[in-house]
């Protein structure tokens, strides 16, 4: 039988990436996501790589009905779940002191409650299947960089989610994998304040630092699949996390310089 596979924020990036890396081993897919028009493509696309069965569900990670809504579906039409993403997510940029209350709060609805609200209407259904349970985190989440603060708190809290999670859900056979991609190809920096995509901003980070989306998905399905408790990529990230773990001093100066110009860079290219 093949295994089922459900991933939230299908419809772009890691998530489009990850649909189309386990259609393409044959497995049975629900895809979640904001985006009717653009999911219905990675529906088609994964049919087309070999997908046993492929379920689409629109809604949106903030409503908990939504997340129900999905793996309502899973169990209905794919008989459960063995794997499960917690990839919805977006990324908020701007200085903490000018930052607004309402774009601290979609911040944490998004990345933060989407991940809880996946969680629990999941989970009965990887305990069933003793399966696997996977939180698409971010390098941000163990160290920030200037005007990524909300972003940061947010992936540090679903990095503490992970750990958790590992601890209550090993004994009842359910794997927890806390994803922590770097730099990749992808939507997430291409949205404005209130994460809706904004695909006239030129993407500002170099593309050599950026990872190959689709060999990350790979990496990740198969981390999954090993039941790794943490994978950290693509090598800048893993470079990156080794010295904010064993070097912080010399990660935060550092971390002011290469910030500064990364934000430099980012007003040069989108014009902020």
């Amino acid at each position: 039988m093949p295994s089922c596979i459900l991933i939230t924020g299908a419809s772009s990036g890691l998530g489009e990436a990850l649909a189309k890396e386990h259609a393409s081993v044959g497995h049975a897919l629900v895809l979640f996501a904001r985006r009717a028009e653009r999911l219905r493509e990675v529906a088609a696309a994964c049919r087309s790589l070999g997908a046993a069965k492929v379920c689409t569900c629109v809604g949106d990670v903030r409503r908990r009905q939504d997340v129900a809504r999905a793996a309502k579906a899973a169990e209905r039409d794919l008989g459960g779940l063995d794997v499960v993403y917690a990839n919805a997510g977006y990324s908020q940029s701007g200085r903490l002191e000018s930052l607004s209350l309402a774009q601290w709060r979609r911040q944490m609805e998004v990345n933060v409650e989407g991940v809880l609200h996946t969680v629990q209407t999941c989970v009965p259904l990887l305990k069933a299947s003793r399966g696997r349970l996977a939180i698409i985190g971010s390098v941000a989440g163990f160290g920030a960089v200037a005007e990524t603060g909300a972003y940061a708190a947010s992936k540090a809290a679903v990095r503490a989610f992970a750990q958790v999670l590992d601890l209550e859900l090993k004994p009842e056979g359910v794997s927890v994998t806390y994803v922590a991609p770097g730099f990749f190809a992808s939507e997430i920096r291409l949205k404005d304040a209130d994460g809706r995509p904004a695909p006239d901003k030129p993407e500002y980070i170099p593309s050599f630092i950026l990872g190959d989306t689709a060999k990350v998905a790979r990496q990740v399905r198969k981390a999954v699949n090993r039941r790794r408790r943490e994978l950290v990529l693509p090598l800048h990230a893993k470079y990156a996390v080794f010295l904010m773990r064993h070097f912080p001093g010399l990660t935060q100066a550092l971390t002011r310089r290469v910030g500064a110009a990364r934000m430099r860079r980012r007003r040069i290219m989108q014009g902020a």
